[in-house]
């Protein structure tokens, strides 16, 4: 009686081992170029490059997507076989957009990528000293981040308004 308990376990044991299915790893991707913020005019040309990655599949079996917020697809293909996909564009209308690149593997398993770029213009830090009740107490708009700058404004505010309440 015992033995055969042990067959009708190792059986189903067996049985279970069978019905595992293989499990499928979603792609990956990453910006290569161009870096994030960077800051390019309009009519430019721009070159996008991913660095894609699937454990389960060849670059060439990966799709890829190129969108941006303002514009939509900019560019869509299969992966190349250097584990890449670049894309050259010239006609991205003027403003920050955010460039989400998408890689699916046939599966249907993907993964978004993020990047932020500026057309036609320069990016700002914007610093506001805002009271306890919401008002906006002063401002300072500035093409790069100045810790002197900061201090200033601080200073300044100090100043005008008396020290803060923690």
């Amino acid at each position: 009686m015992e033995t055969m308990m042990r067959f009708a376990l190792i059986a189903l044991l067996a049985g279970c081992i069978e019905e595992i299915e293989e499990k499928n790893f979603p792609p990956t991707i990453e910006f290569e170029l161009p870096a994030t913020g960077s800051v390019t005019n309009e009519g430019e040309l721009l070159t996008i490059k991913v660095v894609l990655a699937d454990a389960d599949h060849a670059p060439q079996e990966l799709s890829v997507r190129i969108e941006s917020d303002i514009d939509g697809t900019i560019d869509e293909g299969p992966g190349e076989t250097n584990s890449s996909y670049t894309t050259d564009i010239a006609t991205l209308t003027p403003g920050q957009h955010r460039l989400t690149a998408t890689v699916t593997d046939p599966a249907g398993d993907s993964q978004d990528e993020d990047l932020v770029i500026m057309i036609n213009g320069v990016q700002h830090w914007l610093w506001r000293a805002v009271d306890s009740n919401g008002e906006v107490l002063d401002i300072l708009v500035q093409t790069r981040r100045n810790a002197r700058a900061a201090k200033r404004f601080i200073s300044r505010l100090i100043a005008r308004w008396g020290e803060p309440r923690v």
